[in-house]
C-alpha cells in the first residue's frame, strides 16, 4: 500500500456552498467528450463566483457527467471533501484490505444502516469509464415509497411515483422500496486505475462533488430493479438566489442529460446487469468480496485474470439479457482510492459556523467556528450520523464485525 498526497487545499466557505451532481458515462467516446466539456464548464464556473457567503470562496463546478436531467437541481452543502484526504495505491489483489464496505448486518464502518444487498465490494466489469471497484460503504439509505417519490431522476416517471412502483428497462414492474445516495469522493469506496485518466477522473469528480442516486424496487430484502443517475447529495434549504445560480451552472450540461437512462437489473444476489440508454450498452456489476471480507468466487478469479477469464452466461431474474462476451474486461494491476487521513470516524463536516449556525440537517455542533460531529457520530458526506463502536479501537477508528477499521 502506497499513499500519495492529493495536493488539495481547503476550498470550503460557510454553509451556503453550491454544488452539483454526477453520473457515469457509458461509452468511451462519450467519456472523452465529457472530459473535455468538464474542463470548459470548470472554467465557466470559476468565472461566476458565489457572492452569498460570509467568506470568499470558489464555487463548486457543475458536473458534465450528469446525464440524468434534474429539474430543479438539489443544493449541496460544504462537506469537507478537500480536507484530510490522500490517494492510497494498492495491487488489485489487495482491494479488500484497502477499501471500506457494508457488513453482513447491513452496517457500514461508522454504524450507518445500508441494505445488506449491497454489502462487500463490487467490480464494474466492462465499464468503459475509469472506475473499477465500487463500495456502498458510505451510502445514505432512505427507505420507503415516500422517499422514492422525492427523487428528481427524470427517468423515474410521475406515473411510477404516483403508483409507488419502478418499471425496468424491459417493462417489468416492481414496488419501489427506497433510494440510496452515494458520494463519489468519500473515504475508500471508489477504486480507479492508477493511470492519468483514472487520476484525472478522480480529481474532476471530487471537484464537481459528484454523487450517484439509486432508486430501488422489489422487496425490502430482495431488490431486483434500480434506476440510477446523478444526485446533488443531501437536500438542504437554500434561497432563491442560490437556486437560480445553480440552474445557470447546469445550462452547459443539460444537453448531455437526455441521452441516458441508467438502470440495473439483478441477475443473482451477487451480480447485476447495468444498462444505459434503456437496454443498450450493458456492463456487469459483480460482487468480488463478500460481507465478511472474503473473496467471492468465481467473480474474484475473473477479476484478477487480466481479462482472460470467460464470464458465466446468466440472464437477469426476469429472463432478459446475460453476459455473452468471450472474456471479461481486464483490470489494472494497480488501483487507488481516496483515503481519509483523519481516520474512519471523521469529526469535521466541512461546515463553518463563524457567522451563521450549523444547518440543522448536519446534526453537528459548533466548535471553534466549525461544525463538528458530537459524541460517537461521524461525518459522512458533510452530515453527522452513525454510531461508531469504538470498543478497544484507537481514536478515529470504529469496530466493525469485531475488527478495528482504521
Amino acid at each position: 500500500m502506497e499513499q500519495r498526497q492529493g495536493g488539495y487545499q481547503s476550498l470550503q466557505g460557510d454553509e451556503e456552498e453550491l454544488s452539483s451532481a454526477t453520473a457515469v458515462p457509458q461509452r468511451l467516446l462519450g467519456t472523452l467528450a465529457i472530459a473535455l466539456a468538464t474542463l470548459a464548464c470548470f472554467a465557466l464556473s470559476l468565472a461566476v463566483p458565489s457572492v452569498r457567503s460570509e467568506e470568499p470562496k470558489w464555487p463548486s463546478t457543475t458536473s458534465l457527467q450528469n446525464w440524468t436531467f434534474q429539474q430543479p437541481p438539489v443544493e449541496m452543502l460544504a462537506n469537507g471533501r478537500f480536507t484530510g484526504f490522500t490517494n492510497t495505491f494498492f495491487k488489485r489483489e489487495d482491494a479488500a484490505e484497502n477499501m471500506l464496505y457494508t457488513d453482513c448486518h447491513g452496517l457500514n464502518p461508522i454504524g450507518e444502516k445500508v441494505p445488506a444487498e449491497f454489502a462487500g465490494l463490487w467490480w464494474m466489469d466492462g465499464n468503459p469509464a475509469p472506475e473499477t471497484v465500487a463500495s456502498f460503504g458510505h451510502a445514505q439509505w432512505l427507505p420507503g415509497v415516500d422517499e422514492c417519490r422525492k427523487t428528481k431522476l427524470n427517468h423515474v416517471s410521475q406515473v411510477e411515483k404516483d403508483s409507488g412502483t419502478l418499471v425496468g428497462p424491459f417493462g417489468d414492474t416492481v414496488p419501489c422500496v427506497g433510494r440510496l445516495i452515494l458520494s463519489f469522493w468519500e473515504d475508500r469506496i471508489w477504486a480507479m486505475p492508477d493511470s492519468l485518466i483514472g487520476r484525472t477522473y478522480e480529481a474532476t469528480g471530487t471537484a464537481a462533488d459528484s454523487h450517484m442516486e439509486f432508486v430501488c424496487g422489489g422487496s425490502i430484502d430482495n431488490f431486483t430493479i434500480c434506476k440510477l443517475g446523478a444526485s446533488a447529495g443531501p437536500d438542504m434549504n437554500s434561497d432563491l438566489f442560490d437556486r437560480t445560480l445553480d440552474r445557470f451552472r447546469t445550462v452547459g450540461t443539460s444537453a448531455f442529460n437526455m441521452f441516458a437512462e441508467f438502470s440495473m437489473v439483478k441477475v443473482s444476489p451477487d451480480a447485476w446487469i447495468r444498462y444505459s440508454t434503456k437496454t443498450n450498452f450493458p456492463y456487469y456489476l459483480k460482487r468480488i468480496v463478500d460481507c465478511n471480507g472474503n473473496k467471492f468466487y468465481p467473480h474474484w478469479d475473473e477479476f484478477i485474470s487480466g481479462g482472460t477469464a470467460k464470464p458465466v452466461f446468466q440472464p437477469d431474474v426476469f429472463g432478459h439479457g446475460g453476459d455473452k462476451r468471450s472474456h471479461v474486461a481486464p483490470v489494472s494491476e494497480t488501483l487507488f482510492v481516496r483515503q481519509s487521513t483523519l481516520g474512519t470516524c471523521r469529526k469535521e463536516t466541512g461546515g463553518s459556523c463563524r457567522f451563521l449556525g450549523c444547518y440543522s440537517q448536519r446534526n453537528a455542533v459548533c466548535q471553534e467556528h466549525g461544525c463538528v460531529c458530537p459524541a460517537d457520530t461521524c461525518a459522512q458526506d458533510g452530515i453527522c450520523g452513525g454510531h461508531c463502536n469504538r470498543g478497544v479501537c484507537p481514536p478515529g477508528q470504529c469496530s466493525q464485525s469485531g475488527k478495528c477499521v482504521r
